[in-house]
């Protein structure tokens, strides 16, 4: 892909982003709502995610998931690709 391509398709998301700059923040709150409503949506559709979301599929409700710990990383990593792997590697 050339380098000029590249930069036309970032073009429309510059622009959204240079107007929602001056959006109230009651519009801005809305939007960050609305997309987190669909990750968790998403999310809640992928097998490893969806057990660890369990209900909690709110916005509302991301207080209430646990913390993962640090040592639990390499084990979710493996967990997340479905095979046994290197955690620096990608699945």
């Amino acid at each position: 892909m050339s380098r000029a391509f590249s930069l036309l398709q970032a073009g429309p998301a510059y622009l959204r982003l240079r107007r929602s700059q001056y959006w109230p923040d009651e519009r801005l709150r809305g939007l960050v709502q609305t997309r987190l409503r669909e990750t968790l949506a998403a999310a809640a559709r992928i097998p490893f995610y969806r057990d660890r979301l369990g209900t909690r599929t709110r916005p509302e409700q991301l207080a209430e998931l646990p913390i993962l710990p640090r040592a639990q990383v390499g084990e979710s990593w493996n967990a997340a690709c479905g095979r046994s792997t290197h955690p620096r590697r990608l699945c």
